[in-house]
């Protein structure tokens, strides 16, 4: 007989137990599915599934092909509330205020798309430059769909490196000079860590500045959950989302997005399905479609946007319990941001004359840059004077850089263009040690070495 799902998760729990933790670094990498010989340097992008998590998350694959109906419609609800509970113990939040998403463009979608039918002439969204490319295209969406209402955007300008002092300070210069303009800022979208620059922003200050200004908050905590502490009750965000395959180990995709319970009405399940109650018509009758004891008809929206492969989300226990086996979140922390801060001082001394690591000054851990990212410039320049013409040969400057190095090395590691500068975004995880940044650092070197000698060249 085949034993059950349960059963079957415990042998993989009692396999990863058994198992003394070998301690941080290169020992750690057999418990990925990495290939031997690449370096992933990277995961501020897509993230990296253990292998004990694969493995539970293959056998809710399995259940669902053996048994599509019978999970489908009556296992999975139990237990993804499981997966949302573990989730608010981390978040601190009640369990109830937390759905799951695909991904954290997919919650900045729905906060922002929710405000449809709620927007007045003047309105206005506070965005920053450093804004993630995707979150500025819905922002600009949502623009451009209600031309009725002459929508806004207010952009914060960004030139890093910023003490979380002076961010602050030009957040409330945007928002005081539109106020001037009468100008109504309705909804502010900020990151917890920006992706680029992948620097740690100071967003439970901001979500107290909005509120002062009666601004909403939408924090874009895409890298967030994992990489750092975070905590609703203390923050009070209206609106928090953070993906759970980047640093929290979830099988990709899946996100967290929590919306404070004096907002619920305004956040609507993307795509609408069988839960969405209309305020214009009265409640239906007889049995629902897929029977749910959610909560509130907030959380049951949510539980069923349609057929998908609800297997990463049911994948979050499997990674916390992984989390857990390395010795908890602080230790995780803590590793990775001493490593992140070793990697930038290995490569910019490595790239010299130039090349400086994107930190400032500061009194405490957290008012820093850096986490679990570290951004390094590179000491190479371009011919063009005018503004946009050297940022846009910085640009492809960067781009023919990373492809070089993406194709002749098993790794990959991205470059972009800040500040009038190009920087590298360097991802410090569990699986790496100093010597892997030792690595990338000879190999970035050469490839600026033979830039400036083809630049000399030509001159």
């Amino acid at each position: 007989m085949r034993p059950s799902l349960e059963d079957r998760i415990e042998v993989h729990r009692a396999q990863l137990q058994s198992k003394p933790f070998p301690g941080f670094g290169h020992a750690l990498k057999p418990y990925y599915g990495f290939d031997e010989s690449y370096v992933a340097l990277n995961n501020g992008s897509f993230g990296a599934c253990p292998n004990h998590v694969l493995a539970v998350y293959k056998e809710f694959v399995d259940e669902a092909e053996r048994y599509p109906d019978t999970f489908l419609r009556r296992m999975y609800r139990p237990l993804l509330t499981a997966a949302r509970k573990q989730l608010a113990e981390i978040i601190h939040c009640h369990v109830d205020d937390l759905v799951l998403v695909a991904n954290a463009t997919s919650g900045v979608n729905a906060v922002l798309r929710g405000l449809n039918g709620t927007w007045r002439s003047g309105d206005a969204i506070l965005v920053y430059e450093t804004i993630y490319g995707a979150c500025g295209k819905t922002a600009q969406y949502i623009v451009d769909s209600n031309p009725s209402f002459a929508l806004q955007i207010v952009r914060v300008p960004l030139s890093y490196p910023l003490t979380h002092d002076e961010v602050i300070q030009k957040t409330r210069a945007a928002i005081e000079d539109a106020e001037a303009k009468s100008i109504n800022i309705r909804i502010g979208v900020m990151d917890a860590i920006s992706s680029i620059p992948g620097v740690v922003v100071p967003w439970e200050r901001l979500c107290k500045l909005y509120r002062s200004h009666n601004i909403l908050s939408l924090v874009d905590a895409a890298h967030a959950v994992g990489q750092i502490q975070v905590d609703m009750t203390a923050a009070d965000p209206d609106f928090f989302i953070s993906n759970c395959h980047k640093w929290l180990s979830a099988h990709r995709g899946v996100a967290l997005l929590y919306v404070a319970k004096r907002n619920q009405h305004l956040t609507h399940a993307i795509p609408t399905s069988h839960d969405y109650l209309s305020p214009n018509l009265p409640p239906p009758k007889g049995p629902p479609l897929l029977p749910t004891d959610a909560p509130s008809n907030f959380v049951a929206t949510w539980e069923w946007t349609g057929t998908i492969d609800m297997s990463n989300y049911l994948s979050i226990p499997a990674a916390l319990e992984f989390r857990r086996w390395m010795g908890g979140e602080a230790d995780i922390m803590a590793y990775n941001s001493n490593l992140a801060r070793q990697a930038g001082q290995i490569v910019s001394q490595k790239l010299g004359a130039g090349s400086v690591v994107m930190e400032v000054e500061a009194a405490s851990q957290a008012e820093r840059l850096t986490a679990s990212m570290v951004n390094v410039s590179i000491p190479v320049d371009v011919a063009a004077t005018d503004a946009d013409e050297r940022r846009t040969e910085l640009a492809m400057l960067g781009a023919r850089l990373q492809t070089r190095l993406t194709t002749e090395n098993e790794t990959f590691v991205m470059f972009y263009v800040h500040a009038d500068r190009i920087w590298i975004r360097l991802s410090a995880q569990v699986w790496l040690e100093p010597s892997d940044f030792e690595w990338v650092a000879d190999k970035i070197q050469g490839l600026v070495l033979e830039h400036q000698l083809q630049t000399k060249a030509t001159i």
